[in-house]
């Protein structure tokens, strides 16, 4: 390992005090001359203070001294330099490690005030805490935490934690919850297969052509059945839709143990003469019923039915004109209107005539698109009531072109 040296820089008006300084000391140009008059004097001082002479042969000594030349003894600078550096290339201690170091670098020269050979760390150093770039001894400026960044991190960290902490209490909440939900389940089940819940009464809504009585013996609905599992809603709507009668059902449950059932029934709008009986029939023409015995209905004639089926709409010969008069006794029952028989025999044979008795002596004879019109524009409405205030209730009302209407009276 090659040696370094310092050089030691001796004020000319200053004494150089030779007590204090060691063979190293004098690694310089001036001192290091191995037949200087100041080498010999201290060499010689050095070896009565530090040798026993007596204690040691001196042919040994001698011996040991030629080595010790050769070794550690005085040399000149450029011998030392030499020797550290083989190469020759100035650069002695390049290949050592070591860097050389300028004034900048936190080191000063020693003046003869440090002859004592005592010096504090700040005549040695400028700058103790300066590294070689002038930056500060110690983790470089990128090695310094920001304590923002930390408290931002730190900040990050208990809100994950505090996430963490209401996910874990959320799903015992909602472990909690299902086994509550199940046991609650399992309860209700229970107790909902109890006498607590079986069918005691039977409510009827919406009936005006069947009395409750006969609507539940239509629907087949008895109590005693579980109203929960078992109150036989399929079973009940299609008993009584099965009803030409009953256009709609509902079945519903009125806890703890009411059933209640709701139909809309249809009502019987006019009738046909068939055969012997009468067919009737709602404002859809469904056939509702036969009878023998003549309804207070609107009697319908001049058209000749040839198919009929309770709870469906009769067949004709000529059903466009079917259709109208369904159309026309529509219209009669939004008006609030009633026609005691309706003559479509025009209608049946080609013609577009009809008569209409709105009395059995006050009839109506127009068109049927006239017709149609009157009674949805309330027209025949308004001549009726006027003619009836007048006591008139025979004689003829016809409708002119125009749309005006005229009134003749029977004789």
């Amino acid at each position: 390992m090659a040696r370094r040296t310092k050089e030691l820089v001796i004020q000319p008006d200053e004494e150089l005090n030779t007590d204090s300084y060691g063979p190293e000391h004098y690694l310089t140009d001036e001192y290091t001359q191995e037949g200087s008059d100041a080498g010999e004097e201290y060499q010689e001082a050095y070896d009565a203070e530090s040798y026993d002479t007596e204690s040691y042969d001196p042919e040994a000594y001698e011996e040991y001294d030629e080595e010790a030349d050769d070794e550690d003894g005085w040399q000149t600078l450029e011998e030392v330099l030499e020797r550290d550096d083989p190469d020759g290339d100035d650069e002695p201690y390049a290949d050592d490690g070591y860097e050389e170091h300028s004034a900048d670098d936190g080191y000063e020269e020693h003046s003869a005030d440090d002859a004592d050979g005592s010096s504090d760390d700040s005549d040695e150093y400028a700058d103790s805490g300066a590294d070689a770039d002038g930056s500060s001894y110690g983790l470089g400026e990128d090695d310094y935490y920001d304590l923002d960044e930390i408290a931002e991190i730190r900040e990050k960290i208990l809100e994950r934690k505090k996430e963490q902490a209401v996910r874990a209490r959320n799903a015992r909440l909602r472990l909690l919850s299902i086994i509550l939900i199940a046991v609650l389940s399992v309860a209700a089940f229970i107790f909902s297969l109890s006498g607590f819940f079986t069918v005691a009464y039977i409510e009827v809504k919406g009936n005006s052509h069947f009395t409750g009585e006969e609507i539940r013996n239509i629907a087949h609905a008895v109590p005693g059945h579980n109203i929960i599992y078992d109150p036989g809603k399929k079973q009940i709507t299609e008993y009584l839709e099965q009803n030409p009668y009953i256009k709609t059902a509902r079945v519903g449950r009125k806890l703890p143990s009411t059933l209640v059932i709701t139909v809309e029934e249809r009502d019987e709008n006019f009738a046909f003469r068939y055969d012997d009986d009468y067919l009737i029939m709602d404002e859809d023409g469904i056939l509702l019923r036969k009878s023998r015995t003549e309804p207070k209905l609107t009697m319908v004639s001049g058209m000749i039915v040839n198919r009929i089926k309770l709870g469906e709409v009769i067949g004709t010969e000529i059903q466009p004109v079917f259709d109208n008069l369904i159309e026309l006794m529509k219209e009669v029952k939004k008006g609030d209107m009633y026609f005691v028989s309706i003559d479509i025999s025009d209608m049946a044979g080609g013609g577009n005539n009809v008569k209409a008795n709105i009395f059995d002596t006050l009839v109506v004879d127009t068109d049927y698109d006239t017709l149609l019109d009157a009674v949805k524009t309330g027209k025949l409405h308004f001549i009726v009531s006027k003619l009836a205030d007048m006591g008139i209730k025979r004689g003829t009302i016809r409708f002119n072109e125009g749309g005006t209407a005229s009134y003749q009276p029977a004789f």
